[in-house]
């Protein structure tokens, strides 16, 4: 698309240089105008409209300067310089119409691009759903739940020394630290207890048919799981230490919608600070 767009300013640089060459200067202004009404005319209709309109003005300016030779007798040297110049309006069409194309082409995969990013709700590095995958899944639970009088619990799940473990170890294995941590969690978890790591970098966990007494044994499994944990590093394998808070909250039938859920568990995971 930029070389696109060069060779159109190009072009139009070519007329009017042509033009000035020509000594025609009063032409110029008259040729301009009408190449960038034929280019506007190309990006927007097309190439085969562009074209056509090319052709017009190529007729209504060859007719001009015939009519300066013919009749007028204004024969001059670079005559020919006029009758080159109006090639700018064919390949002009060809520029304006190839770029709306190329535009129009890129837009259609910016808008494959984003409606795939929102098929994709699995996070690549835990298997877990993603934030934007979760809060559906949140959704849903809390539907059922009304729908069906049942409850659950939301539990949230993160490493409270994440700035020290950055601070220690290289990036890629702080990736492997929290890698390991989520499949620790997901161990503690059952098949149907549904697992996603947020944007903040927490894990969240929906707990169907659960609800405070099946809470806290969970969260008394993953307390006991987590700590000094071994952990497959770049270089070598090593024991890492680990702290973690818990947050987590009941479904309620004062729970208007599962966001109110989210925030009264974050609210209790921030507490625990």
């Amino acid at each position: 698309m930029f070389n696109g767009i060069v060779l159109l300013l190009l072009a139009t640089v070519i007329t009017i240089l042509l033009c000035f060459l020509n000594n025609d200067r009063e032409l110029v202004f008259l040729v301009f105008a009408c190449l960038s009404f034929n280019i506007i005319v190309a990006y927007s209709l097309g190439t085969t409209e562009g074209l056509y309109l090319s052709v017009l003005f190529v007729a209504v300016f060859s007719g001009y300067a015939l009519y300066d030779i013919i009749v007028l007798e204004k024969i001059v040297s670079d005559t020919y310089i006029s009758f080159f110049s109006l090639l700018s309006f064919p390949i002009g069409s060809f520029l304006g119409g190839g770029l709306s194309e190329v535009v129009e082409k890129n837009l259609k995969q910016i808008a494959s691009v984003s409606d795939l990013e929102k098929l994709i709700t699995l996070d690549g590095g835990t298997g877990f759903y993603n934030q934007q995958g979760f809060f559906l899944r949140l959704e849903e639970e809390v539907g059922r739940a009304k729908r069906y009088r049942t409850s659950f619990s939301l539990l949230l799940f993160r490493i409270s020394n994440l700035e020290q473990l950055e601070a220690i170890y290289k990036k890629q294995d702080v990736k492997f630290i929290k890698k390991t941590v989520a499949e620790i969690v997901a161990s503690k978890l059952r098949f149907t207890d549904c697992k996603g790591i947020l944007d903040d970098g927490s894990i969240s966990v929906i707990l169907p048919q659960t609800e405070s007494e099946g809470l806290d044994i969970v969260v008394s499994k993953i307390d006991a799981a987590i700590g000094l944990i071994p952990v497959k590093l770049s270089n070598a394998k090593r024991m890492v230490r680990v702290r973690t808070l818990l947050g987590y909250a009941v479904f309620e039938n004062t729970d208007t919608d599962y966001m109110k859920l989210y925030l009264r568990a974050k609210e209790d995971l921030e507490n625990g600070k």
